[in-house]
């Protein structure tokens, strides 16, 4: 492409009557990286990278939280206890739940912290889903006591945990042996849960909103399970 004038030319073949360019660093910035582009096809990937850190140059940091803190946390297991990455992270309005790699699982709410979902000291949480159906936390987690060899779903209320009450919630699925190869999964989009029973060799479906079971599959030549609207 050829720029046939410039910003102040003045001739008379109306190519200038487009407005005049805009003022400001950033929209210079904007449009020197446009031109390069289509003058510059092989720059291309370089333009994108720009464009990538030009589309996140205004996020401002607004609070840290730290989840380590396991005297409060009153987590006896030792690997509990070491500072670890995030690898979960789930948003309520003003609220953010965060899990660490290590199994520790923290609420905060604007800059302070609400409570450790641990609710007992031997508790490691694999998976935390936002049930926005009733507006509340489910986790999912192994105990030391059973030797970590079974899931446990609990289901607590954004409220509790707001209040600082994570022992409010109460446990999900009580009637199925969750043990390896079991499992659970979360269906957001319709409002459905899935469960396996690797001991009884059934599937369960569950509704999200209160819980209740709604189909009990035997897995006889089931090799995959799918839900749709």
């Amino acid at each position: 492409m050829e720029l046939h004038c410039e910003a102040d030319c003045s001739c008379s073949e109306g190519c200038c009557d487009s407005p005049p360019p805009l003022q400001g660093e950033l929209q210079q910035h904007v449009t020197r990286q446009l031109h390069a582009r289509e003058t510059h096809g092989f720059r291309s990937r370089d333009f994108a990278r720009r464009c990538e850190f030009w589309r996140f140059s205004h996020f401002k940091l607004q609070h840290e939280q730290d989840t380590h803190d396991p005297e409060v946390a009153e987590l006896k297991l030792s690997f509990l206890r070491n500072r670890a990455k995030i690898a979960e992270i789930v948003a309520h309005g003003d609220m953010v739940v965060t899990l660490a790699q290590t199994g520790v699982c923290a609420a905060f709410s604007n800059g302070k912290r609400l409570a450790f979902l641990n609710v007992a000291p031997d508790e490691v949480v694999r998976s935390i889903f936002l049930n926005r159906v009733n507006s509340s936390l489910i986790t999912v987690s192994v105990f030391r006591s059973d030797n970590f060899s079974s899931l446990k779903c609990r289901s607590t209320s954004l409220e509790y945990i707001r209040r600082g009450q994570p022992e409010a919630g109460f446990p999900l699925f009580e009637t199925e042996s969750l043990k390896w190869p079991g499992f659970v999964e979360f269906d957001d989009v319709n409002c459905k849960l899935l469960t396996y029973s690797a001991q009884d060799k059934v599937y369960c479906v569950w509704d999200m909103k209160n819980y209740e079971e709604l189909y009990r599959i035997p897995d006889d030549d089931i090799a995959e399970v799918k839900i749709s609207p």
